[in-house]
């Protein structure tokens, strides 16, 4: 769409030139002509731009995507390790209190870990929902900028 506005731009300028030369008339054509040439230039180019960089979207969500599976697993793993604790802390054959704050603290450590996981999580959730989303919306851009003919 935005090449076959700039052959039309460039028509236009061509025809308001022939016919500026033949009567000094349609100067404004010119001007005209001039504006939509440069304003479908730039259009081009942007989207040419967002194609270029829409090429590595399928690496950029896998690449979040393995981040995600890497901290679920993490973070399975200290939830598991937290009710093995719990298990063992609360058992009826564990009343010594030095016992309970030694499995307590590593506890207390791994919730930290876990909580600073699941803020990454969400982080790279929100990044890889607005990937997609780009990725979603790449036809489009091509549509505006060729037809999607390449």
């Amino acid at each position: 769409m935005a090449i076959l506005i700039l052959i039309i731009s460039v028509s236009f300028f061509i025809g308001s030139l022939i016919v500026h030369a033949k009567s000094g008339y349609f100067e404004e054509g010119i001007y005209l002509s001039c504006f939509l040439i440069v304003g479908s230039l730039i259009w081009s180019g942007y989207l040419s731009c967002r194609l270029y960089t829409a090429s590595s979207i399928d690496e950029e969500i896998a690449v979040y995507e393995d981040m995600n599976e890497s901290i679920e697993k993490s973070v399975s793993d200290a939830i598991g390790e937290y009710i093995d604790l719990e298990k063992i802390a609360f058992d009826d054959s564990a009343q010594d209190i030095n016992a309970y704050l030694n499995t307590v603290i590593p506890t207390l450590q791994s919730s930290e870990l876990v909580k600073e996981q699941v803020k990454i999580y969400k982080k790279n959730y929100k990044k890889l929902t607005k990937l997609k989303v780009r990725k979603a919306k790449l036809p489009r851009t091509k549509w505006w900028l060729n037809f999607g003919l390449f």
